[in-house]
Formats: structure tokens, C-alpha cells, sequence
């Protein structure tokens, strides 16, 4: 998987974070079509794939369509509406004509620049026949096979994005399926730290971590627990986590502010044993924690 390092200066912990692109080597190999199997984090999903595709240099533009009808192009955001997503697979395939003299751009007019690929949203919608027959939408796979060669020859890729992964089978062949991950360990302590920043004084901002005397391995700590769980789920998480410690001190000043890690380690818990993929147990080291199991200060 192709991988980026964000420029430091970048003031979010978030974007400091190595993302790697998981479509970057399909695209490189001129795929023209790729399934991209994501689990409810589509707004994840699109941040972290267009900033390291742009900045590794594999495409200049990103394309958005949904169900709704709905293109943007997420470099200016210009907006057109398509209808019928046929419409828009050959919009997007049809060679690129720059506006003339001083006119305004025109996303329907102009059509898609070389090297760019069209995100497709809700691609359950459109790929299964809309008679609800179980077969897949042959309007739809026909459009695309027709496309392919000029995709390929102009380096134009269309990503269909799902819940699940689903290839009608007058695609099969033609299309690499690419499976998003959940966000690794970096990613959540790079959370974590936002997190901080969400509960500590303006002033203190600059390095919110030592104001709640979190030490690193605090830090790491959280994150592994985290790592299992969507962005949106985690976020939820920490902030239940910091209104515990929140309403602890408000009975006990001279704790510290922090998170209750008890609150964290039974999400944890909980997740697995729904999913009953696994058995864990995680370990309560001797002096680790202090009697009210709230991570801050010594």
C-alpha cells in the first residue's frame, strides 16, 4: 500500500498520521473499476484516500456522486446533477474539454481531467436491478464495459463503494475489490490526542496531553483498547469517557482531569462479546490505576 506522511506543520494530530492509501496500487496498475468495501465510515473513507492519493501524486482530482444525484468535484466544489447514474459513468468517461478564454468552469460541460477517479456512493442502489429480481442491473455493468477502454486510456477510475462486496457477474474480471480498514493503533492515538484538546483551556492547547498529565503510555494504552471500533465510534467513546471524569471531579476536586478508563475497558469488552470472535482479557496492573480507575495525574 502506497504511504504518505502529512507535513508537521499541519496543526490536527490527525494529519500528522501516516495514511496509506488503499486504492493507490490498483489505480497505478490502471484499473478502471475497483469495489471499495466500507463499513459506515464513508466520510473517513474519502478524507484519508484523496490526501494521500493527491500527495503520493497518483491522481489530480476527486470525483463524489450519490444516489441522491449529486456530483461534486471535491478539489473546487463545483456541483452538477445527474439523474440516472449511467449519466454520470459517461460523463466521467468522455475526454476532458477545458473552458475557453475567461468562461467559468462548468463540471457537466467540461466532464472529469485525466487522472482523477469518480467515488460512486451507494452503489448497492444501482448494480442490483431495480425490479428487485436478486440479478444485477444490466444497464448499469453494460455502461461500464463499454467505458473501460477509454478509462483505461485516459487513467480514469471509478470506485464503487458498498457496505459489502457485490460484483454482478458480467463484471467479474474487471473489477478489484479493496476492503477499508478500521483506523490502526496511530490513528487512534492521534485521536486520543484531539480528544485532549476537546477538554483543556485555550492556552493550553499546544500540548493538551501534558495539561491532563496523560503520560504516553496512558495514551498508547487507550488507543489499542480503541483499535476495533469506527472513528465515529471512538470519538463517542472519549467523550462518555471524559463526562465520567468530568462528573467524578465534580465530587472529588483533587482528581485530576482525564478519562475513565473502567468506561473504556468495558466498551471493549462489550464489542467483543457481541461479536463473539474472541475471548480477552485485559489485565489490571498492580498500581496502574487509582481507586476510582480514572486515568490522570499520578
Amino acid at each position: 500500500m502506497s504511504e504518505v506522511v502529512v507535513k508537521q506543520e499541519d496543526q490536527s494530530p490527525i494529519q500528522r498520521v501516516k495514511f496509506k492509501s488503499e486504492l493507490a496500487p490498483y489505480i497505478a496498475a490502471q484499473n478502471p473499476v475497483i469495489m471499495a468495501v466500507v463499513q459506515n465510515e464513508e466520510s473517513r473513507f474519502l478524507k484519508n484516500e484523496e490526501r494521500a492519493l493527491k500527495q503520493t501524486g497518483h491522481i489530480k482530482t476527486v470525483y463524489q456522486y450519490d444516489f441522491t444525484g449529486r456530483l461534486i468535484d471535491r478539489s473546487n466544489g463545483l456541483e452538477a446533477t445527474f439523474t440516472h447514474p449511467r449519466d454520470v459513468i459517461e460523463w466521467f468517461a468522455k475526454p476532458y474539454t477545458a473552458p475557453e478564454g475567461d468562461n467559468k468552469p462548468e463540471l457537466r460541460e467540461n466532464g472529469a481531467i485525466e487522472r482523477s477517479i469518480l467515488i460512486m456512493l451507494d452503489t448497492m442502489s444501482y448494480l442490483q436491478d431495480p425490479q428487485d429480481t436478486g440479478h444485477s442491473n444490466s444497464m448499469i455493468t453494460r455502461v461500464i464495459k463499454n467505458k473501460i477502454p477509454t478509462l483505461i486510456d485516459k487513467k480514469k477510475t471509478i470506485v464503487l463503494v458498498s457496505a459489502r462486496s457485490f460484483i454482478p457477474p458480467e463484471l467479474e474480471g474487471n473489477i478489484s475489490v479493496v476492503h477499508f480498514p478500521l483506523p490502526n493503533k496511530d490513528c487512534m492515538r492521534a485521536l486520543v490526542r484531539v480528544a485532549c484538546s476537546w477538554f483543556c483551556p485555550q492556552d493550553k492547547r499546544s500540548d493538551p496531553r501534558n495539561w491532563l498529565q496523560i503520560s504516553e503510555e496512558q495514551e498508547i494504552e487507550i488507543a489499542t483498547l480503541l483499535v476495533g471500533f469506527r472513528q465515529w465510534e471512538a470519538e463517542n467513546i472519549l467523550a462518555r469517557a471524559a463526562h465520567n471524569n468530568l462528573k467524578a471531579r465534580a465530587s472529588d476536586p483533587s482528581l485530576l482531569p482525564g478519562f475513565d478508563m473502567e468506561l473504556i475497558r468495558e466498551a471493549k469488552v462489550e464489542t467483543v462479546r457481541k461479536t463473539s470472535a474472541l475471548k480477552i482479557v485485559i489485565p489490571h496492573r498492580e498500581g496502574e490505576l487509582s481507586g476510582t480507575n480514572l486515568i490522570g495525574g499520578a
